[in-house]
């Protein structure tokens, strides 16, 4: 039983912790499907490493994995301004606990995951994030399955982020709760996928160093999404596929600062094919039409072009290459803006330097388009890291990453460099 476990916190359960706790996204699924577990489909980071994974704590027929990150970092521009850049060390404690089932059919993960992040000079910046989510599967048979799942988060939004506060005294608290659910029939040549998720959005205001009130109340918002999908075998690797992803979007308190009316509806209609070329190639590739509009007629329509990819590519057994893109309508809060049309592309390699030392480096781009306005923001970021196991309970993790923003209109640019190193323990 542990050797499973040692396979299997480096497949769902390690996704669930990576993805889900500190990249804070509401909507992100704890669990991948069952496909994601086979070897051929998984990335030089993804794979087992029997003799340095966790083993875990069992308890009945679950597996409990406690974890701490400990991570000293030098952040070069913590408030991402253009000028008289203003620099800190930040320690950050990450505690998490992950209780994962190990059931021939079936799964169930928890998770719970704590982050703080300390600034030495700088207190006012200092935040606690906390996430609990929980997610299962239900097989019905090989290929048809049922998912679900749900998570409550307390976090705090980025200065780099266009929407910031950018005069708040502290960086902006917000909650979000969602739920998802799915389903998926992939036997024959004829499949069917659908998911559905809800997403609540729920800001703090903010003040400034005078201690005026910045309203923030007023972007509480809930989502409301389905993604509807049928997938047809077309040759023995390839499935063609149309989806049509649809959502609402209600703002509570209807009108912002400005009077605008945010709330909206949107839809895209996408084509394309999923690819299964054994340990070569894997993933997915689509093209489309997206659209967005609004309940305030003075606000702009989003649309154009969708689309998007999520490829991985072995080139050797010791070397991975990723590579992903979207066109996706974020929401925003500049005025007269109706939405941001963000176009975004990442590519990461990742190599087995020995057996135990693993090096990454990635670069993503993304422009930002702010419907309804001139303004555009290119973004560009780039990062090297590597990772040394030294054994099952611990391992080290240097990084260096540099941020930058390009934009076409004045005082929102800005350089950011942050080097950290991580050390972890867990059982």
């Amino acid at each position: 039983m542990k050797k499973q476990c040692a396979k299997l916190c480096t497949g769902a359960v390690g996704a669930a912790l990576a993805v889900l706790v500190w990249v804070g996204s509401a909507s992100a699924q704890v669990i991948p499907s069952p496909e994601a577990a086979i070897p051929e489909r998984q990335s030089v980071l993804q794979r087992a490493r029997p003799e340095y994974n966790p083993l875990g704590l069992p308890v009945g027929s679950f597996f409990v994995l406690p974890s701490i990150d400990v991570i000293e970092a030098w952040n070069s521009n913590i408030f991402a301004t253009p000028t008289n850049d203003v620099s800190d060390f930040v320690t950050t404690f990450q505690p998490a606990v992950t209780v994962a089932s190990d059931w021939n059919n079936h799964s169930l993960t928890f998770v719970l995951g704590d982050q703080t992040n300390l600034y030495a000079t700088h207190p006012d910046e200092t935040v606690n994030n906390l996430t609990a989510a929980v997610a299962g599967r239900f097989d019905v048979q090989r290929d048809v399955y049922f998912t679900g799942g749900g998570s409550a988060q307390l976090l705090h939004e980025d200065r780099s982020s266009p929407n910031a506060a950018t005069t708040g005294k502290f960086p902006t608290e917000y909650h979000v709760i969602d739920g998802n659910a799915g389903f998926v029939h992939d036997t024959g040549r004829l499949g069917l996928r659908f998911n559905t998720a809800v997403d609540s959005y729920s800001y703090n205001d903010n003040v400034t160093t005078t201690g005026f009130v910045i309203p923030q109340k007023f972007r509480d918002n809930i989502q409301y999404s389905a993604i509807p999908r049928v997938t047809y075998e077309i040759i023995p690797g390839y499935h063609a596929f149309i989806q049509m992803p649809v959502n609402e979007r209600e703002y509570v308190s209807h009108a912002d600062a400005a009077g605008f009316y945010r709330s909206s509806h949107g839809y895209e209609g996408d084509i394309g094919t999923a690819l299964n070329l054994g340990s070569l190639v894997n993933g997915e590739v689509y093209v489309g039409y997206l659209r967005q509009e609004y309940e305030d007629r003075r606000l702009s329509t989003a649309q154009g072009f969708g689309g998007g990819a999520s490829l991985l590519w072995n080139i050797t057994e010791l070397t991975s290459l990723r590579f992903a893109a979207s066109r996706t309508v974020q929401e925003t809060d500049i005025d007269p803006a109706s939405g941001m049309l963000e176009s975004s592309g990442k590519i990461a390699v990742e190599h087995e330097l020995m057996r135990n030392v693993l090096l990454t480096a990635s670069g993503t781009y993304f422009n930002d388009l702010f419907v309804g306005t001139k303004r555009s923001d290119n973004n560009y970021n780039a990062g090297i890291g590597a990772r040394y196991l030294l054994n099952r309970n611990f391992s080290l993790e240097l990084d260096a990453n540099f941020a930058h923003r390009d934009s076409n209109v004045s005082g929102v640019n800005y350089d950011q460099e942050i080097t950290g190193l991580k050390f972890r323990a867990q059982l």
